[in-house]
């Protein structure tokens, strides 16, 4: 098993999710070889006064009426550093592995975080959502940003509070998925179950999981050729899910701890992934930053982006 230590950067942001990505980073990453990094961009000026300004600057009477509320806000977010430091240290962490900075806002709280991320990390980790949730948007604005533009190394974003028992990678035999296998078990602490999931997409529009060949012929008009194709996919996957779990368990996964799985009927292949971990109980989804359409443009595959948006109680590793 690799016994590597990992650098990980977690942005902190003092809402609850930031707090709840902490506390599942704790549970799923070993100790022994993590060092974690709680980084919190803070701004002097707030960022309601960029509303009617480029380059806005507070007077005098400004400064002097928010003074109290930011020192208030100061004592806070110190206090809640803390509290998340202390999260990884109940979880057996050393303390010379725990430690945060707290940094002056510089250009942007992104391109902050996009700043730090270069200097010597292994993961990057952040909240679906943040303190300025608003209701109806599927994530926040930074977190969409850094998963567009992060491409150097992994990032994994928690939505809610995500079981760490489980862990399901979505599998189609592309160098991306076949990369996400292998490095997501250099990160995790090796005793997790993990599932290679293949999901085969239908040709019938009105299908919305598990191949129904009655269904097919009314609506397709091609039955046999439907379920050739379905059981020729199948049987190559299969084949390759097989190999890629010897692999695994070559690297050090103990025998008996990965499976694989197909399936079938389903016309978005964010859909399966996402409802077999919600009926199954996987609280960590990992996916290649790209499948086989390579892109270059796509900053991240269709299935990423979907499976995040659509993400609930769920941490989804995006692998680069």
């Amino acid at each position: 098993m690799n016994t590597e230590k990992k650098r990980v950067l977690i942005g902190i942001d003092g809402s609850i999710q930031s707090l709840n990505a902490a506390s599942y980073i704790s549970e799923i990453l070993p100790p022994e070889r993590t060092r974690v990094v709680l980084f919190y961009v803070d701004a002097e000026i707030l960022d309601l006064y960029f509303d009617i300004e480029d380059k806005p600057t507070m007077t005098d009477l400004e400064k002097a009426s928010c003074k109290e509320w930011m020192d208030m806000r100061t004592k806070n977010m110190s206090a809640r550093l803390e509290k998340t430091k202390d999260i990884f240290l109940a979880k057996g962490f050393p303390k010379d592995h725990v430690t945060y900075i707290r940094r002056e806002l510089a250009i942007g709280v992104t391109r902050d975080i996009i700043e730090e991320s270069h200097k010597g990390y292994d993961l990057l980790v952040v909240g679906k959502t943040g303190t300025r949730c608003v209701t109806g948007i599927p994530m926040g604005s930074v977190t969409g940003k850094l998963i567009s533009r992060v491409f150097h190394l992994p990032v994994v974003v928690v939505e809610g509070r995500p079981s760490t028992e489980k862990i399901l990678v979505g599998f189609d035999n592309s160098k991306g998925s076949i990369h996400a296998a292998n490095n997501v078990i250099s990160f995790v602490r090796g005793t997790h179950k993990i599932m290679l999931c293949h999901v085969i997409r239908s040709m019938d529009p009105l299908n919305d999981g598990e191949f129904d060949l009655f269904s097919s012929s009314m609506n397709s008009g091609f039955p046999e050729f439907e379920l050739q194709r379905i059981n020729k996919q199948k049987l190559k996957l299969e084949k390759a899910m097989t190999l890629q779990k010897e692999a695994m368990e070559k690297a050090g996964i103990p025998v008996g701890h990965v499976e694989t799985c197909t399936l079938e009927g389903y016309m978005s292949r964010a859909q399966g992934l996402i409802e077999k971990s919600r009926k199954e109980g996987y609280g960590s989804l990992v996916l290649g930053r790209r499948g086989h359409s390579t892109v270059l443009e796509f900053f991240i595959g269709r299935v990423g982006r979907k499976v995040v948006e659509m993400s609930d109680s769920l941490a989804v590793w995006i692998m680069n």
